[in-house]
């Protein structure tokens, strides 16, 4: 059981939750910056429609949720490296994140949300792009995704939707 998992089942004994935490995360450090999770949480009354997929990450998780029984929703929660570590550990969950993609798409709709530690191009920011932005771009791209949200300037989380 993971460190964030044991915190979430105290908050509210009406919600289900799945949740990861950086393997490298201490509890009893003050200074927790850059690392940390990603969780998931549900009410109790779905647990019937609502299952853990199967992904092994510190920093991504995904729940499978059966709208009907031919209609399933694939909601892919991920917590990217900060730019302290490499660009090839990045690139890494961004390998992940493009299997999970890749393999559920054929099955229902995927949704993809977190903080990528990223910047993607947007009408409202004018940023140059380094070696990660663009490396999470090009996934993006490859899996005809697109941005719906962007809260990059309140707390980093963005949801990934595929292109119509």
């Amino acid at each position: 059981m993971t460190k964030i998992y044991t915190c979430l089942c105290n908050i509210n004994s009406a919600y289900s939750s799945f949740a990861v935490s950086d393997n490298s995360l201490r509890l009893d450090c003050a200074l927790k910056v850059g690392k940390g999770g990603v969780a998931i949480m549900w009410k109790r009354q779905y647990d019937n429609i609502v299952s853990r997929l199967p992904i092994t990450s510190d920093r991504i998780i995904g729940i499978q949720v059966e709208l009907s029984p031919s209609y399933f929703v694939y909601i892919i929660q991920s917590y990217l490296p900060n730019k302290k570590h490499t660009r090839e550990k990045f690139a890494e969950y961004i390998e992940t994140l493009n299997y999970l993609v890749d393999a559920y798409t054929d099955k229902g709709l995927v949704i993809l949300m977190g903080d990528m530690n990223c910047h993607v191009n947007s009408t409202r920011v004018v940023k140059h792009l380094d070696g990660r932005d663009l490396c999470f771009g090009k996934f993006l791209e490859s899996n005809k995704l697109t941005t719906v949200t962007t809260l990059w300037t309140i707390v980093g989380g963005w949801v990934y939707l595929p292109i119509a």
